[in-house]
Parts: structure tokens; sequence; C-alpha cells
């Protein structure tokens, strides 16, 4: 049975789209919950609700089962105080999610402590409206000075900033994110401040943010430089497959370079050439992942 990989340089973005499921699929799904998530789905109001709660389920499941070299259904997790999800028992594997309507993703790294946070793109007026509730009075005021056409993106971006930075330090919304200060100097590099009571304070950060499937996505991630994003597709069939094509790389897209204190993003008013290769691995069923683990 191979493995997958990951090095201290790297992290992996698994993205699934939330596509329907057949009644034998979603019966799978099921199937690998834990009594508590499985009481989480039944609490769940909407069809849709408990739909988008399974392909994330099955989706973060299925990613580190492939790591851990496990059936998703033997993946165990235990919760921080504020509700961050991590493996139990501890190995080194650290993984956030993010999810929409629409897209599931879940970062994973060996680094440190990571968090990410997505948002639709469409989104952007919405948080604009909304900028001095989440903003601190000093960023409000740059917000102010900047062309009208940038204004709405920053606010999509700070917006997912400020999520995936509570997510590193596991405390969420506790953290006001109007308490989260954050500062550009002439090269565009960034510092993150935050008021003195706030803790666990973050050691070294790394940050990536580009947009993707119509999502604004940024990635923090605390531990070593990184320097090397792949993202990899997968989702569920709606029929079974005559044969499994496993998980070769075929395909490249282009993305922002993951830097140190630094985000290159032309939303950041720093329009940056991409210059960093992104491994864009082919889709592959979520079913198939709990047998054929990847090489």
């Amino acid at each position: 049975m191979n493995v997958m990989m990951i090095n201290h340089n790297e992290v992996h973005l698994w993205s699934a789209k939330v596509h329907p499921l057949t009644q034998h699929i979603a019966e799978t799904y099921i199937t690998w919950l834990s009594d508590s998530e499985r009481k989480r789905y039944d609490r769940l109001a909407t069809s849709r609700g408990r739909h988008q709660f399974l392909v994330t389920r099955a989706l973060v499941r299925s990613a580190l089962s492939i790591y851990l070299q496990v059936n998703p259904e033997e993946v165990e997790f235990r919760y921080g105080h504020y509700g961050k999800p991590m493996l139990d028992p501890a190995c080194g594997l650290h993984f956030n999610l993010s999810n929409t309507n629409d897209l599931v993703v879940c970062l994973v790294s060996c680094s440190g402590p990571v968090g990410v946070d997505m948002e639709k793109c469409t989104r952007k007026e919405e948080l604009f409206e909304i900028a001095n509730g989440f903003l601190s009075s000093a960023e409000y005021k740059e917000l102010s000075f900047l062309p009208v056409n940038i204004q709405k993106e920053r606010a999509l971006s700070l917006w997912t900033l400020k999520e995936a930075f509570v997510k590193v330090l596991g405390i969420g919304m506790n953290c006001p994110l109007d308490t989260i200060r954050v500062e550009f100097d002439d090269q565009n590099k960034i510092s993150i401040h935050v008021d003195d009571k706030i803790t666990p304070h973050p050691g070294q950060l790394s940050y990536g943010m580009f947009d993707y499937q119509k999502h604004r996505i940024t990635l923090v991630i605390e531990g070593s430089v990184l320097n090397r994003l792949t993202i990899i597709e997968v989702q569920p069939f709606m029929n079974e497959p005559t044969m499994y094509c496993g998980l070769s790389l075929q395909h490249r897209i282009k993305s922002e370079p993951i830097q140190s204190g630094k985000i290159n993003h032309k939303y950041f008013h720093s329009i940056t050439n991409m210059r960093q290769t992104v491994e864009k691995r082919i889709l592959v069923p979520i079913n198939l992942l709990q047998k054929n683990k990847l090489g």
C-alpha cells in the first residue's frame, strides 16, 4: 500500500465541488461518520445542508486516510478548546477546512498549524458593505483611500486573510476580526498585529492567496517557509467507474507563490506576474480513495 507524501516546504489543497449525490453514495458516506458526526448530520434541517456536510466529511476523511494509510471511517479526530478539529492521536499532520455551497477544500501540511478560508468572489459587494464591522479603524481608513474598483476586492481579501489567520490560532470567531490589524509596507510585505490578550501567538507564518473556481482562497501556514502548493481535485462519481486511473500529474495551472510574510496579489494593489507552477492532479472519485492509495 502506497501513501501520499508531503514535504515540510509544501502544502496540499484538496478540493471537491459540491455535486448532487446518489442515494447509494450518500449512504456510503454516512457509514464513514463518527457517532458525533452522525448526530450533527441528523440535526441539520435541510437536505442541502446535509448534502454539503457529507461531501465535506467525505473529502477530509478520504484525504487524510491516504496520508495515514487507513480507511476513511478509521480517521479519528479531537477538538481544541474553541472547536478546531485535529487528528487524534497527533502525528505531525495538520489540516483545516473551508466550504461554501459550491466548493469544499481541505488544506494539509506537516510543517505546522494551518488555516484556510474561501469566499465566493461574488461576495465582495456584501463584504465591502459590512467592512467597518471586521476591519480595524486604521484598515477602514486605508480602504477609503484606495481606488473604488480596488476597495471591494481588498475587503474580500482582508476578510479571507483574517478568517484563515484565526483558524491557524485555533480560536475562530472568539477573536473579533476588527481586533486584528493588517499592515502593508512599500514592498507589499504584510504584518499582522493582534491584541496582547489574544493567545496563542503564532510563530513564523507563510501566506498564499489566489482565485480558484470563482472563489477567493487564502492560506496561512505556521512553521517552515513554504514554496510549493499542490491542488488535488476530487469528486464523487454518479456511476460506478469501469477502471481506476490513479492520480498521475498531467495538468498544470498557474498560481501565486507562497511567500513568508508576504502576499503578492493584484487585489492588494500589487500587480505581480504569477511565477510558480501549481501541480493540478486529475479528477478522481472520492469513493475510490479508500481503496487506492496515491503513489
